[in-house]
């Protein structure tokens, strides 16, 4: 479901996933997922484009959000590697 996203670097990839959180967290808002992320609106955009991009998934369409939510919170729970 997270298609290329999980071939990215393990930096790049961590930073699109959390983006992406933050965004969820945020009700789908850029400029309150950037506030959490001390970034600017456009960069959680750009960053939620190439998620977009990396999965072949749409974030306008409510079941594709739907299944990449579900995906990356399952992602979150696995051990990971880098993190032993």
């Amino acid at each position: 479901m997270l298609g290329n996203v999980l071939d990215l670097p393990s930096e790049e990839r961590d930073l699109l996933l959390r983006t992406f959180d933050a965004w969820v967290d945020a009700g789908g808002s850029p400029q309150a997922a950037s506030a959490a992320l001390f970034c600017h609106p456009n960069t959680v955009r750009y960053r939620l484009h190439r998620i977009e991009a990396c999965t072949g998934r749409t974030l306008k369409d409510p079941s594709d959000v739907a299944e990449l939510v579900t995906a990356a919170r399952a992602w979150a729970q696995l051990p990971h590697a880098e993190q032993n």
